[in-house]
């Protein structure tokens, strides 16, 4: 098969599963090896946590939801912060497809502090 009728039987085979993908069902689909490969990887970044978000629709419009979260306190919030797509640093990422990795971004005066205030922590911008 040439490569790039491989490149698109993947991105179809992706998009069709990524389309399906609900907040619920997004941890079933994890085990304990993709779990330390995300722990592993926290490590080496000098990071605390990493949170998957997924768009979700409800009756307030479309949303971003934590599905997926491996940090201490990470399941405490899967499911349960969503922000709107009109609110948040996460947000803004996303509707502009940018990449917001960068050390201190949990600083940036756009971080919403929902996260924090679920935890009762405080790291977001004050």
């Amino acid at each position: 098969m040439p490569d790039s009728d491989l490149n698109t039987s993947i991105e179809t085979a992706a998009t069709s599963f990524l389309s399906d993908l609900q907040t619920s069902s997004l941890k079933s689909y994890s085990d304990d090896v993709i779990d330390n490969c995300i722990r592993n990887l926290i490590d080496q970044v000098n990071g605390h946590a990493v949170a998957i978000w997924l768009e979700e629709q409800k009756e307030e419009g479309d949303v971003l939801t934590i599905a997926y979260n491996v940090g201490e306190k990470g399941h405490e919030v899967e499911g349960v912060i969503s922000q709107s797509l009109e609110s948040g640093l996460v947000s803004k990422a996303y509707k502009q497809n940018e990449t917001i990795c960068h050390q201190g971004f949990f600083k940036h005066k756009e971080q919403s502090t929902k996260v924090d205030q679920k935890l009762g922590q405080i790291t977001a911008h004050q």
